[in-house]
């Protein structure tokens, strides 16, 4: 679009080509956000903000409240290692991709991926196009409430599937 319109030498125009993957939607793709939108993530790490730094504070305050910040939020991990570490996590099912989590995520991951894992189990499979696509149905359909979703495509090819 700029060289179609000879725009290349608008300086906006081509900052914000320059730093599209900082806000166009494709290159967010393959980065895992719990169907957060830019805005959601935005207000989220705003929130955190907020709980530290009071607004209006002068830098050398938030510089003190942000280095907390960042001391509690390592707190907490070493706390969450410390508690895999000791606690260790128990495998349900014995899936490959259950004992490949639990090699992977900390134990209170770990325990939502399982919780996730189990309810993935509600759901049964017709085969649209063997091997590459299905449709998926929650056994209980009728009893969900009517904004959930019920039926999902899955489509896959080589390994990989998409929902």
């Amino acid at each position: 679009m700029l060289s179609r319109y000879g725009l290349e030498k608008n300086p906006y125009l081509y900052q914000i080509y320059e730093t599209r993957d900082k806000w166009a939607k494709p290159y967010f793709s393959g980065i895992f956000c719990v169907r957060m939108t830019s805005t959601q993530r935005s207000e989220s790490a705003n929130h955190m903000l907020r709980t530290y730094v009071p607004p209006g504070s002068a830098m050398y305050v938030f510089v003190k409240q942000f280095n907390k910040l960042l001391y509690d939020r390592d707190a907490e991990e070493s706390f969450q290692e410390k508690r895999t570490r000791l606690g260790g996590v128990v495998c349900k099912v014995g899936e490959p991709m259950e004992n490949h989590a639990a090699k992977i995520y900390m134990r209170t991951m770990f325990e939502k991926f399982q919780d996730s894992m189990y309810k993935s189990g509600s759901y049964y499979a017709d085969k649209v196009v063997p091997g590459e696509m299905y449709v998926t149905t929650h056994f209980d359909c009728e009893s969900r409430e009517k904004w959930c979703k019920v039926q999902y495509k899955v489509s896959g090819s080589g390994g990989y599937y998409t929902c």
